[in-house]
């Protein structure tokens, strides 16, 4: 089977269309957050360890 995005291929026949399929992927809500506060979190250990 021969994947494509184009609607003909050089020396082959077509032989089945398929509906294009999409699909979103949503981060948490929160990760933006989360990250800020390991990096604080890590900060913190840094700054203790001077």
């Amino acid at each position: 089977m021969i994947v494509t995005s184009t609607n003909t291929i050089e020396g082959r026949e077509v032989l089945r269309y398929f509906d294009p399929i999409s699909a979103t992927a949503v981060i948490g809500a929160n990760a933006l957050s989360a990250i800020r506060s390991e990096l604080r979190r890590y900060l913190r250990w840094a700054l203790s360890q001077l």
